[in-house]
């Protein structure tokens, strides 16, 4: 079997698949959580957020080119460039053994609370750092009862 980026299979594995550095943030007044995760050199196009498991997990998913990769060539089919001592040396898909060789995936997938309200969640991109919110269901907040 042939891994164009390391010598075994793990080593291949661990070189496709990175997980993202994040930071996580609770705002104590309204219980909503602030996710930051880095996708540096990612294109909006290129990243999946989806909330899986009847609400329970959040799973972030993106994939950016390797330097030197002809991302936007391999996406369409057509004739892929790999860059060798600074000269484009081209190659169509069936050189390539895989089609996603070109590609570091970026997982990460998060425990969501079960105060959360994941029909609210809401996701943007800017400068390769994807802000996602997870706010507190209506029915988690804190309420005072009246006493009859």
């Amino acid at each position: 079997v042939y891994y164009p980026y390391g010598e075994t299979k793990r080593e291949a594995e661990r070189e496709r698949n990175v997980a993202p550095r994040y930071e996580e943030r609770v705002d104590e007044s309204t219980g909503t959580i602030h996710l930051e995760v880095e996708l540096p050199g990612v294109k909006r196009e290129d990243v999946s957020v989806e909330v899986r498991n009847y609400g329970k997990n959040l799973e972030i998913a993106a994939r950016r080119a390797r330097p030197g990769h002809n991302a936007e060539a391999q996406r369409e089919g057509k004739i892929s460039e790999e860059v060798v001592d600074g000269v484009a040396k081209p190659k169509t898909p069936e050189e390539d053994k895989s089609r996603n060789a070109g590609y570091v995936q970026l997982l990460r997938s998060f425990k969501l609370p079960r105060t959360a309200d994941a029909n609210k969640l809401q996701a943007k991109l800017l400068d390769g750092i994807l802000y996602v919110d997870i706010p507190r269901a209506e029915e988690a907040a804190p309420r005072k009862i009246e006493l009859q």
